[in-house]
């Protein structure tokens, strides 16, 4: 914040030295130096309005103040950490601290407006970044004011109560900070005017009494509460401290209360060590060293698997020396790793020898044959400068033991003595301080780096060797800051108590790397989470504490003080450890078993703690250590075994869901509700072994009808005994294989989950509450039971909760029973069946298909009543929209004799809902795989709902694809790389940029980089097939041959053949298996799908956390994207090689016209002039607007982009289209005309000038022809200007005027937005929609239905006299538009846009009518059973022929 107010400083000498220069009055700008022009400027220009307050001068004495309080306010406003929720940042202040606490407020204002321009972009209204600064009394202290907006160069206005809604939106959109009084914006609020949506922060100033925000905060709850994007708020109290802290503190919770929001507070200033960055190359990659090579030709059987993964980070960290070292280090370990596997034999022998007697060579720190990274070199360099000048040698901070133990080996090759090298892990058991600490590249995290504090002393330095790339430094400057908020709490944290950390220990600007392999000194198995996979150990415990604990601390109001985590009691060998947890923990105290020492003692009860939350469900993922992705997930396989892989497809590892293969107690269930919003489906009992996370609200679809389904989970554990567990495991075996009429079984110990009926009421989930004796006991007696004699006194309802069938086999057709016939009986004439026949009784068909008839004894009762039944549907996927059930062949009404069905042991109401198991698992399992990716990848700072959408390919049919959130990634890939290219290379021209930005958003880059992050593992690409879907832990069961008879058995031939068919089952049921293991490990992606979905994922970071996150998220995916703010040393204008010296000066009607559609005053007029310097003859090559314009397009395909998002239903086509229209070319250039933009081209070349006055006069004919036409027809106007030749600089100017506006407001979108929305907008609406998008609506309605996959579409006319025509559009037999005209062209052009019109307002439509794609789809899988069949039926025919028994 200084440096703002240093430039501002040496800004105002400049001027000062320029002004008492001679100068003549041609050198001057028009605008900015010319008095003349000055003068005029400020006659002609417009009056202000007048809510807007002009400023007086700030006198010195307010500048030194106010930076004296910028300085305090550093300390005390953190807003890093917010990440958009309502909190309440409460300051309680003495007047003797700050004079002016009005001045403070807005300085704490300026602080986070001028954060929130980094934060970058959010997608919302524009104006999102505003802030609002409402103060008691305003209007005495517009002078402290007008400070900020001279330090900071932010747009800020005093906004009277007078103001019109108008007005407040355009000053929303045009100014960074507005400032008014507290009943000004109630009255503001009361007249309706939009609020909450528009700012990022609301900062009030609260007096003595309040009352004047006690009423404001009933107005902004309510309004707040209408919109989802909630701003930050931060309220500050000018009042002395209580003498009673907790007086304060129930104040401080009233306050909040009253806001209904969260708590920040502030931090007294404590000092901490110095944090230095240093930037190296990267260097090149190195290749495996002759070692690494020579040890992989000796171990073939790859025991040493892990060392070649420590090795090869080694090699990169420090380079090809400490690589050779680290054998050579390893060398014991190795010799005793392989004489366990193979024993004392040669193998061992000959490695061990080898590694031994191998010549490791010395580490060269210069020339040619250099041998270290320059991060080794540096760090060398530094410690033997350090040795010079102390005798005391520094901490070098290694993230895992393989570069600990390099590191060390590196030293004593090189004599550096005093150096004491610690692992991350470990920094908790070092004692002592240090002077000085050296870290080998970036912690893990907030947690690791507080490590490496607490180890330097106060006054010391941490010095952080990074690379100079530009996420590290990203990361690196986060963990500055981040020194500052821990500085209190670090003297707490190195005593052995520790202390509960004020902050959350996972940074939001830092996305942590994996520490690699760790050492294990016991056998102690670790603590897995089964939703994300993570992996606790011992020694990673303590960290999962203090990161659970302080998120703990953070809901809640606490002191400034810092409690002590750890106690402990005993000696010796009886030493425990009892952590204290915050008030609003599962559990208060927790204590761990005895153990020998203090460090084991913490570590024991630490990791029993973890083991106890994980039971509980309360181990948030955000506190786990990072998941590595393995290596076998980064490389992709040939397709179909050839090598080929320059091909389009390529089959890759699948990650496979690890939820259903962990259990944690044999008889511990966790019970979650399946609720389904449809009738005549019952809730029932979902029971996992571990407990289920919080899975969100989706849908199931029923003939295109969507139904909510909702997982209701309870945290807390349910035992059963072991009689309870074998009757849910017989249920559920017996649910699974009747819904699927298929044979597969599991032992209750592999069985994933269990399903069990919920008796009706919303009573409190227990073991007790499972109808054990009425419904679960039947089912382990066998699947069906006889009919009761009683049916006929049962209910209608109760008759409708049956379901029976017309065979006693386990596998066979069922019905649900829809009522009872009293009017017939067996006796009585059926309708005809399936194939015709007419019986003359019911009891006659009965006996008719009776398979065993001696067997059959005959009816007791030919005079019962008859079941009328519905056959009941097989599996369906209910994730597909618009999939509909197979209607049968014959669906003549369908009747039963009681006496002769059986009754199935579950309900139907139960039944139907088990039906829906295939489709609610896989639900499941793909918000289990967001889980997995969101947590491995990208530290659980994307939303899910969002990264669930981007990983999910149209193959899969579902409800929502990556479709939409591509076309948003691409646009914000195009703009990053568009403006970091336009920084890192000065001198490149337009076209050769172009080709640089293709090099980084190209498909084949994205598929690349995202092979290399191991993405593909995660892509969710195949639809769920109910025919093979299998539940998890079961295995089919084939059938087997009938035993031979004695008399067979003693035939050697018969038997020969018998045992021949058993052998060729075994080896099928082999294969079969192996097939459905290659399908659940590996899927076949295409390069296009993979690149898509890497656009997509950045789309989602996009609107998870800005410009930031999408960053964080590029460098973890491999994409070499950079910021373009950290893309060169320098920052602003400087930094986009734009020479404002030596621009062209704009003329003062060009400025005049620009200032009105922004609504501001243009910083860097001469920046905005070259958007206007055609590149001709006599302008410098330097000058013309092809930079600016590269940058300005991809800006503007952004903007269009996240302006089309705001209709949330929209399908990618009809996106696509419409971004297509807004940004054409055509469309630009009929812009740049009807705004006069045009008129200021600065160009001397006569035929250029021709074709634009051409050209705008033929534009001005077709406007009026089209606005003619359109209203004598009745419609909107649509685009005029397609079918006319236009010069292209028109439409270049547009988009280097918008690159223009975005350098000269030094990176900041907020004129680029104005110029946007009061410019583009409105033309956009009023020609471009789906409806207008060409002169010839059938063709976009074509497209659209194209590209659904729909293959029943149909216009109709008809006539319906002279001059009297009427067309129809239909789909799928349903009317989409209709309309009549006099001509038949005119009549189908309006029922084209009637459709479109349809489907703008029924966004579902084409889903819920069309099922096109999905009877594709079943077309496909039944043409490949049907040639599955004919391949089996001859492989039958040939072995018949020779002699061998067939298998059919």
């Amino acid at each position: 914040m200084l440096s703002l107010w240093h430039k501002s400083e040496e800004a105002a000498s400049q001027r000062a030295a320029i002004a008492a220069s001679p100068r003549k009055i041609s050198q001057l700008d028009d605008t900015e130096e010319n008095p003349r022009s000055a003068k005029r400027a400020r006659r002609d220009q417009p009056e202000r309005a007048a809510a807007v307050t002009k400023f007086k001068p700030v006198t010195d004495r307010q500048r030194a103040q106010l930076i004296g309080q910028i300085e305090l306010c550093d300390m005390l406003a953190s807003f890093d950490d917010w990440h958009g929720e309502l909190r309440l940042a409460t300051v309680w202040l003495s007047v003797t601290i700050f004079a002016e606490f009005s001045t403070f407020l807005t300085a704490v204002v300026l602080r986070f407006t001028e954060a929130e321009r980094d934060f970058g972009l959010r997608l919302a209204l524009p104006g999102r970044r505003c802030s609002l600064l409402v103060l008691e009394d305003a209007a005495d202290h517009a002078s402290h004011i007008a400070a900020l907006s001279e330090a900071s160069a932010l747009n800020i206005a005093f906004v009277h109560e007078s103001i019109t809604s108008h007005d407040w939106t355009r000053h929303v959109l045009s100014h960074d900070l507005l400032v008014l009084h507290a009943a000004a914006l109630v009255a503001l609020l009361e007249r309706g005017v939009a609020f909450p949506q528009h700012f990022s922060l609301i900062a009030l100033e609260v007096g003595q009494d309040g009352e004047t925000f006690r009423h404001l905060s009933n107005v902004l709850r309510t309004t707040a509460s209408q919109v989802s994007l909630l701003p930050r708020l931060f309220v500050a109290r000018l009042q002395k401290r209580s003498a009673d802290p907790y007086q304060e503190a129930l104040q401080n919770d009233s306050l909040a209360k009253l806001f209904k929001c969260s708590i920040w507070e502030e931090e007294h200033h404590c000092q901490h060590p110095r944090i230095e960055l240093v930037q190296l190359p990267n260097g090149l990659k190195h290749l495996p060293t002759r070692l690494t090579r020579e040890i992989l030709v000796r171990d073939g059987d790859h025991i040493l698997s892990s060392y070649y993964v420590m090795a090869e980070e080694v090699l990169q960290t420090l380079g090809p020396c400490a690589a050779d070292l680290f054998w050579k280090a390893q060398q014991p370990e190795i010799h005793a790793l392989v004489g366990s596997q193979h024993g004392e034999g040669s193998m061992a022998r000959d490695l061990a020898s080898f590694i031994q007697d191998y010549l490791a060579p010395v580490p060269l720190l210069d020339g040619p044959d250099m041998n270290v990274t320059p991060k080794l070199l540096e760090l060398v360099h530094r410690m033997k400068a350090r040795h010079e000048v102390n005798t005391q040698g520094p901490v070098v901070f290694a993230r895992n033991y393989s570069i600990a133990s390099a590191l060390n080996s590196v030293f004593i090759a090189l004599a550096v003595n005093q150096v004491k090298v610690v692992v991350l892990s470990d920094l908790l058991e070092v004692e002592g301080s240090f002077s000085m600490g050296i870290c080998l590249g970036l912690p893990d995290d907030a947690l690791s780096y507080a490590k490496c504090l607490s180890l330097v002393s106060n006054g010391g330095s941490l010095m952080l060797l990074i690379s100079d790339a530009a996420a590290e430094r990203r990361t690196a400057v986060a963990y500055a800051h981040l020194a500052e908020r821990m500085a209190n709490w670090l003297p707490y944290f190195k005593t052995v108590e520790s202390a509960i950390a004020p902050t959350a220990l996972y940074h939001p600007s830092v996305m942590s790397q994996t520490s690699g392999t760790r050492r294990r000194d016991d056998a102690t198995e670790d603590i897995v989470d089964p939703s994300t996979g993570s992996s606790i150990s011992v020694e990673s415990a303590g960290d999962v504490i203090h990161r659970t604990v302080a998120r703990y601390a953070m809901q809640q109001v606490h002191s400034r003080e810092f409690p002590p985590l750890f106690e402990y009691a005993g000696s010796g060998d009886c030493t425990t450890c009892t952590i204290a947890l915050p008030p609003n923990a599962p559990l208060r105290t927790f204590t761990g078993p005895p153990r020998p020492s203090i460090t084991a003692a913490r570590q024991s009860a630490c990791f029993a703690l973890c083991r106890l939350l994980r039971e509980l469900g309360q181990l948030d993922p955000r506190d786990l250590p990072r998941t590595t992705v393995a290596q076998a997930y980064r490389s992709p396989m040939p397709c179909d075994g050839r090598p080929d892989l320059n091909m389009a497809f390529h089959r890759y590892p699948r990650q496979c869901v690890v939820f259903w293969d962990y259990t944690l107690s044999r008889h511990m269930l966790y019970a979650a509700v399946l609720r389904i919003d449809r009738n005549g489906y019952k809730p029932m009992l979902f029971l996992t072994r571990a407990p289920l996370p919080t899975i969100p609200t989706f849908r199931l679809f029923f003939e295109g009808t969507p139904a909510t389904i909702d997982i209701l989970n309870d945290t807390s554990p349910m035992t059963v005994s072991e009689e309870q567990l074998e009757m849910l495991h017989v249920y559920t075996l017996r649910i699974l294989r009747g819904m699927a009429n298929k044979s597969f079984s599991a032992s209750a110990a592999s069985m994933s989950y269990f399903v069990a009926p919920l008796p009706e009421g919303d009573g409190q989930l227990s073991v007790d509450r499972i109808p054990w004796e009425t419904e679960l006991r039947p089912a382990t007696l066998g699947w069906v039971t006889a009919v009761p004699d009683s049916i006929g006194s049962l209910s209608d309802e109760a008759l409708q909760d049956i379901v029976v069938q017309d065979r006693w086999g386990e596998f066979t057709r069922r019905f649900y029973v829809i009522g009872l016939r009293r009017d017939l009986s067996p006796l009585s004439r059926p309708p005809p069946d399936a194939l015709g026949v007419q019986y003359e009784s019911f009891k006659e068909q009965y006996e008719a298909h009776l398979k065993d008839k001696a067997s059959s004894s005959g009816l007791k009762d030919e005079h019962q009543p008859m079941f009328e039944v519905d056959r009941l549907p097989g599996l369906i996927n209910r994730l597909v929209p618009a999939v509909r059930s197979m209607p049968p062949e014959v669906a003549p009404p369908k009747f039963l004799i009681p006496e002769v069905c059986a009754k199935f042991v579950v309900s139907a109401r139960t039944f139907k809902t088990a039906q829906l198991l295939p489709s609610l698992v896989r639900c499941v399992e793909d918000v289990f795989m967001t889980k997995m990716l969101n947590h491995a990848f990208f530290n659980n700072e994307i939303s899910e709902l969002h990264l669930l959408t981007a990983i999910s390919c149209p193959s899969l049919c579902g409800e929502n694809n990556y479709d939409r959130l591509e076309l948003l990634g691409d646009a914000v890939l195009k703009w990053l790389s568009s403006c970091a290219l336009l920084v890192r290379y000065p001198d490149l021209t337009e076209g050769q940029l172009h080709t640089e930005r293709q090099k980084i958003i190209s498909n084949a880059t994205l598929t690349k980089a995202a092979c290399e992050s191991g993405l593909p593992a995660f892509i969710l690409s195949r639809p769920l097939s109910v025919k093979s879907w299998l539940p998890p832990g079961s295995e089919f069961e084939q059938p087997r041959p009938k035993p031979l008879s004695a008399e067979d058995a003693s035939d050697p031939t018969k038997l020969a053949a018998y045992q021949n068919s058993i052998q060729r089952q075994e080896k099928g049921d082999a294969m079969a298996r192996a097939r459905r293991l290659q399908d659940s490990s590996e899927h076949v992606l295409g390069d296009k799908v993979i690149a898509d979905v890497t656009e997509a994922i950045i789309g989602a970071a996009f609107l998870s956390g800005g410009k930031n996150l999408v960053l964080r998220v590029a460098s973890r995916l491999s994409v070499p994207l950079e910021d373009y703010i950290t893309a060169n040393s320098s920052n602003g204008i400087q930094s986009f090689h734009i020479a404002a010296s030596t621009s062209a000066s704009l003329h003062l009607d060009t400025s005049q016209i620009l200032n009105a559609l922004v609504g501001r005053e243009i910083k860097h007029p001469r920046i905005v002039a070259q958007a206007f310097n055609y590149p001709g003859p006599s302008i410098a090559k330097g000058n013309t607007y092809q930079r600016l314009e590269f940058v300005g397009d991809a800006i503007l395909d952004m903007l269009v982009v996240r302006r089309l998002w705001q209709h949330e239903q929209l399908d990618q086509e009809a996106l696509t289209l419409l971004k297509a229209a807004m940004v054409e070319n055509r469309t630009l250039a009929a812009l740049c005309v009807r705004t006069g933009l045009h008129d200021h081209i600065v160009q001397h070349v006569p035929s250029v000038r021709d074709r634009v006055q051409t050209y705008c006069h033929a534009l001005q004919l077709a406007h009026d022809a089209e606005h003619a036409l359109a209203q004598s027809e009745d419609r909107a106007p649509a685009q005029y200007w397609l079918e006319l030749d236009f010069p292209k600089l028109l439409s270049d100017v547009v988009e280097a005027v918008i690159g223009a506006l975005f350098i000269s407001e030094n990176c900041d979108l907020g004129a680029v937005e104005a110029f946007f929305e009061a410019v583009m907008v409105p033309f956009y609406d009023e020609y471009i929609r789906l409806d207008t998008l060409s002169p010839h609506p059938t063709s976009i309605l074509l497209k659209i239905i194209e590209a659904s996959s729909c293959q029943s579409f149909d216009i109709k006319k008809t006539i319906l006299g002279p001059s009297h025509h009427r067309n129809d559009v239909f789909v799928h037999g349903l009317l989409l538009g209709t309309a009549t005209a006099s001509t038949v062209a005119t009549a189908a052009r309006k029922a084209c846009i009637a459709a479109l019109d349809t489907l703008q307002r029924d966004k579902g439509f084409l889903r819920r009518a069309c099922d096109c794609k999905a009877t594709q789809l079943q077309a496909r899988q039944m043409k490949n059973v049907e040639k599955s069949k004919a391949s089996k039926s001859r492989k039958g025919g040939k072995k018949a022929a020779t002699g061998q028994p067939s298998q059919l």
